[in-house]
């Protein structure tokens, strides 16, 4: 069964929807930040068609693995490192810990604060 939402959070699911990942990313802008997983992604059948249908769509990418549970330290660095390229778009392919660290990046990128500011029970409450 495929379907699509037209709410915010947009979800795209069903057989071939990865082949629509370009056309969606290019709706934000060109410059996209890709996070996944360790290697695994990099060996399944549709990661290289992926990457070739990014690019010729037009998509400048930077790859950014995310190994391990991402820690407040690994989502900052990884947002400070990030900032000034003028990321249009983040797209997180991967399971729990790569959407969560894909998600708090992308939060990250236009303000010049610590993930610790934004957790409940922990950060200064913003």
């Amino acid at each position: 069964m495929n379907f699509s939402t037209s709410r915010l959070p947009r979800i795209t699911f069903g057989a071939g929807a990865i082949r629509k990942l370009p056309a969606l990313a290019l709706e934000h802008g060109r410059q996209a930040l890709l996070v996944t997983g360790g290697n695994a992604i990099k060996h399944h059948p549709a990661w290289e068609p992926l990457l070739t249908d990014l690019r010729h769509a037009g998509l400048d990418y930077t790859l950014v693995s995310i190994a391990t549970e991402p820690s407040p330290e690994l989502v900052d660095a990884a947002a400070r490192q990030y900032r000034q390229q003028a990321i249009d778009v983040v797209i997180g392919i991967g399971g729990g810990s790569v959407l969560d660290a894909a998600k708090a990046i992308a939060g990250l990128l236009r303000v010049d604060h610590s993930v610790m500011d934004f957790l409940e029970g922990v950060g200064p409450e913003l």
